[in-house]
């Protein structure tokens, strides 16, 4: 394996989430363990209870994350209630508040899952003018984004940093599996040039002339 083909592996695995792809759903033939426990006549439980378990959590998780995204697309931050994002997402409130204990819990989800897939689809594309052209589409156009423009354009402020060290540690993972010179200066650049669609998404053309020229600049 080359050192970008691993580089580009390495970030792939970074950028899963828990749940995904892991040993225990390939493995065939794996035992069923029998717990007991006082006051309990058997408990069944093993890889594939935990599974199912797992796979139960993570849709749950991802239809509150659909259901924040589409309220927010319709009503801007201000819009957003955890009663709402819970029924658009199909979820039941209870189960909800298992996830995400209240609105700010809830953003947090889906900052982390919206900058992860944007990260991985950075990694994944194939090279590094239309790894930026295809980021700067998805910031500039993503329907969140653009309810929070027409809604809470003050809340535009805070999301158009590119300050937050998770997101600058996912960016300069991303570079790196790119094969780009990973310096903070190139970070800060990458990333203060996607943060600019946040709040003025420009013409698509625009986007891709610039892409191609940062695409130099970063020295892949």
């Amino acid at each position: 394996m080359s050192s970008k083909q691993y580089e580009t592996a390495h970030i792939a695995g970074q950028l899963s989430f828990p749940g995904e792809g892991s040993e225990a759903e390939s493995a065939p033939g794996v035992s069923v363990e029998v717990l007991e426990e006082p006051g309990d006549a058997g408990i069944i439980s093993g890889p594939n209870t935990r599974i199912r378990a797992r796979n139960a959590m993570h849709r749950a998780r991802e239809g509150a994350i659909r259901g924040a995204l589409e309220t927010i697309a319709l009503r801007g931050l201000k819009g957003l209630t955890m009663v709402e994002a819970a029924d658009r997402g199909g979820v039941a409130r209870a189960t909800l508040y298992n996830h995400a204990r209240d609105k700010d819990a809830l953003l947090e989800l889906v900052l982390d899952r919206e900058t992860r897939d944007l990260a991985r689809a950075f990694v994944e594309a194939e090279s590094l003018e239309r790894a930026l052209a295809g980021a700067a589409t998805s910031i500039a156009e993503h329907p969140a984004l653009k309810g929070i423009r027409e809604h809470d354009a003050v809340a535009l402020v805070r999301l158009g940093s590119a300050s937050d060290p998770r997101v600058r540690r996912l960016a300069a993972d991303a570079l790196r599996a790119r094969g780009c010179s990973v310096s903070e200066s190139n970070v800060d650049m990458a990333l203060r040039w996607l943060a600019s669609f946040v709040s003025v998404p420009s013409e698509r053309s625009a986007r891709d002339a610039q892409a191609g020229s940062l695409a130099k600049m970063l020295g892949a």
